[in-house]
């Protein structure tokens, strides 16, 4: 059940909806820098939401939150920042995905 609880979660945007809220603490840096953070917030959030959730982080999480902010933005007309919350989607997603040896 808290599996279900947390895709769903994670499908009708919460992560990008709370970072979104969030990214107005950093809306007076340039557009690619505050667009990047919000990207690697709304996947903290999201890593975060499957964490307390006891729930298992595959690499679909990533995947679906690249679409979902993709849609999120588009619907908005926010072209420009779709490649920027990308780009920190990757960087928080890989960074969480590289174990140390």
């Amino acid at each position: 059940m808290k599996i279900i609880i947390a895709y769903v979660l994670l499908i009708f945007g919460a992560p990008v909806a709370f970072s979104a809220l969030f990214g107005f603490m950093f809306a007076w840096l340039p557009d690619l820098i505050s667009e990047t953070i919000e990207g690697i917030t709304s996947t903290i959030l999201a890593l975060l939401m499957f964490h307390c959730l006891s729930v298992k982080v595959t690499f679909f999480v990533p995947i679906i939150l690249v679409a979902i902010t993709s849609l999120w933005l588009s619907q908005r007309e926010e072209y420009k920042a779709i490649l920027w919350q990308s780009i920190g989607i990757t960087i928080t997603a890989i960074g969480y995905f590289i174990k140390p040896n």
